[in-house]
């Protein structure tokens, strides 16, 4: 299957089958005929390794998660109750799958098919994220002897699948579907496939008539219609994808027969629940990561339950994505389910005293009321509680922690450590102390391919900043090679081709010029790209957006709603919506208010405007506001039963308080002198 979206799965949970009692039991206990019982179930496996087995060479992306959605979409108007569950590809989930009593009527592969010495072979993970070729002969070994066929449908949605159905055949599943041993196939012509053949074969359709009808959609896709086909050149590759599926074996009159499926009333799907041990939501950013697949192998080992790593830290200068790579670490950890009770990020932005991190890692584990009041009073109440747990915790941004209260950082770190079950994985700008055991691991540029991949995920289509002018690589390449691998001058200045609506070549253009007011004899770095995208995007915001622009420095929990409302006026909201437009900001997740804050290089560039747009009104105005809330939240606390929400909100304005206050004591004491 071609590459085409995320790095990432939003995966949902693992399957188990959720109900041993269904609210609509067979009514044939014995299944089909002398067979056991096979359950309602699409079985989905999906295999995304991150590299391929020379460890330096990455796996291209595919859209599974979007197959999985588009398949759960298709499935609701069926008329009985199916259970959807998805699993990691791997010889260890295979094996298992394939000695299930209760067995899935349909196995449903996602993932890379390729060509290898031995014959075809599927593409599957090992435990750190390495491609590991699965060939027939594998599946050979796992399906002999046994008296019962895993499934009663094998659908392969990966390159060159047809290459293993005999094997599949052989161990007596009637029907398998895959792709033409010869080719690859479009990730949009697999997902069109898939998604169609359930919603016929679900509604009594023969499998036959299922298959075809599903061929059918491939051959009428509107998106395949536009693709290029570099054998006719002309758009309209359908018909090519279209002769690429196969039902074996072939001429099989059993393919004239509907699915044999329990006897059940019509019913909802059962698809995957989310995790609840987790706090890992991304936002925008689950869509916009791309690559960095060589640090989150390399962090995938340092946390494996054989390393003797029990702490990783990841480092690196402001702005290079530690935080994102943290999150995309987690959530990969998290969706292969290494941690029984669950990875949780702690965002630590800003936060000064131990004690107050004690308290976000207690709030964010949501512990119960009487557990919170233990756990955040000493390290050692809290390691009680946590002792037992199997945990990835992410402690986010130790920067503040580090400068304040170092050695009582190094106290709490070192009293986590002792949790024989628990891990960590931190980020910070600076050295973590060497009296923590930790593995450091630098968060450095991106590589040129990762840099063009994120560059074209903001900026607009293509056709918009070309032009028409084909001869436009030549921009291209110096505009990615001045934003030298740095994350967030790549978002900033494909952020500025989609406000401006303005070509790659004016682009460059102001760059350049840019560049040449730079004192000469400082030779341009990564420092000098952040300065120029700053400044650009900052020039071009409107004056709202560049009026509240600098307030968020004096903010680090971030400006949520209500206090852009009560410091400046109704359409503070919109103007913040546009710093968000424009990258110069971010919306961070898992906050129990809508928030927006920035990202630290765009902070420090703030802090440098502030005085020229500071109002004295906004001030007073602030300080009323922190007046009310806190009085507010105090009453709530003594007459509402929700604590944990109200001590969550005071949590989010801590940092802004420890930031906020002393600056307007300062500014104070300058007005009087």
């Amino acid at each position: 299957m071609a590459a085409e979206v995320s790095s990432s799965l939003a995966l949902k949970k693992k399957g188990k089958y959720q109900d041993e009692n269904p609210p609509n039991p067979p009514q044939n206990e014995e299944g089909f005929g002398d067979r056991k019982t096979y359950k309602n179930i699409i079985l989905i496996l999906i295999s995304a390794p991150l590299l391929r087995e020379d460890k330096q060479t990455p796996v291209e992306d595919l859209s599974i998660q979007q197959e999985i959605d588009d398949i759960i979409r298709n499935l609701e108007d069926i008329p009985i109750e199916i259970e959807v569950i998805v699993d990691i590809a791997t010889t260890e989930t295979l094996h298992k799958v394939f000695t299930l009593k209760v067995k899935p009527l349909i196995v449903h592969f996602i993932g890379h098919g390729m060509t290898t010495d031995d014959g075809i072979a599927l593409l599957l993970e090992d435990k750190v994220g390495i491609a590991r070729p699965f060939p027939e002969s594998e599946l050979r070994i796992l399906l002999d002897g046994r008296s019962e066929p895993p499934c009663q449908i094998a659908l392969l949605n990966a390159c060159y699948s047809e290459g293993l159905a005999n094997a599949l055949i052989n161990g007596g599943v009637p029907h398998v579907i895959a792709v033409n041993a010869e080719d690859t196939i479009r990730d949009i012509a697999a997902r069109c496939f898939s998604q169609h053949f359930y919603q016929a074969l679900f509604n009594s359709n023969s499998i036959l008539d299922a298959f075809l009808d599903s061929r059918k959609a491939v051959l009428i896709n509107d998106n395949l219609k536009k693709l290029f086909n570099p054998k006719t050149h002309k758009q309209d590759v359908n018909l090519e994808e279209y002769l690429k599926f196969h039902l074996l074996p072939a001429n099989s009159s059993v393919h004239n027969q509907s699915l044999q499926l329990q006897s059940c009333h019509k019913g909802q799907i059962k698809a995957p629940l989310l995790e609840e041990n987790t706090k890992l939501d991304w936002g925008e950013d689950e869509e916009t990561f791309v690559g960095r697949r060589i640090e989150l192998h390399q962090i995938a080992s340092d946390l494996d339950r054989e390393s003797k790593h029990r702490c990783v830290h990841l480092h690196g200068m402001g702005g290079m994505g530690k935080t994102a790579l943290a999150k995309a670490a987690g959530r990969w950890q998290h969706e292969r389910h290494r941690w029984k009770d669950g990875v949780w990020f702690i965002k630590l932005r800003d936060i000064q005293s131990v004690a107050a991190a004690r308290a976000k890692i207690v709030e964010t584990l949501l512990l119960s009321n009487d557990d919170y009041e233990i756990a955040r009073a000493s390290n050692s109440n809290l390691v009680s509680i946590l002792k037992q747990l199997n945990v990835l915790l992410i402690l986010d941004d130790l920067d503040r922690l580090i400068e304040e209260n170092e050695e009582e950082l190094v106290d709490l770190l070192k009293a986590l450590l002792t949790c024989r079950r628990l891990k960590l994985l931190v980020t910070s700008r600076e050295d973590l102390s060497f009296q923590v055991s930790h593995q450091p691991q630098e968060v450095q540029g991106m590589n040129q391919a990762e840099a063009i991949q994120t560059f074209r995920k903001y900026a607009p289509p293509e056709e918009q900043w070309t032009w028409g002018n084909t001869d436009y690589q030549e921009d291209f390449n110096k505009v990615i090679s001045f934003l030298d691998g740095y994350p967030l001058p790549i978002r900033l200045a494909a952020s500025y081709l989609q406000a401006q609506r303005c070509s790659l070549s004016d682009l460059k253009n102001e760059l350049w010029r840019a560049l040449e007011a730079v004192d000469l004899r400082k030779k341009p770095d990564r420092d000098t790209s952040l300065t120029i995208t700053l400044n650009l995007s900052y020039k071009m915001l409107p004056p709202q957006a560049r009026d509240i622009f600098p307030l968020l420095a004096l903010f680090p929990g971030g400006v949520s709603r209500e206090l852009a409302d009560f410091i400046i006026e109704e359409t503070s909201v919109y103007a913040l919506r546009t710093l968000l437009q424009f990258s110069m900001a971010e919306r961070p997740e898992n906050l129990s208010t809508w928030r927006v804050t920035l990202p630290e290089p765009a902070r420090s560039y703030a802090e440098t405007k502030i005085i020229e747009c500071m109002r004295e009104n906004y001030y007073l105005r602030a300080l009323e506001y922190f007046y009310e809330f806190i009085k507010r939240i105090n009453q709530k606390l003594l007459e509402s039963g929700e604590s944990q929400k109200n001590r969550q909100l005071l949590l989010e304005e801590q940092s802004n308080l420890h930031q906020f206050l002393p600056w307007g004591y300062e500014n104070e004491r300058r007005k009087d002198k």
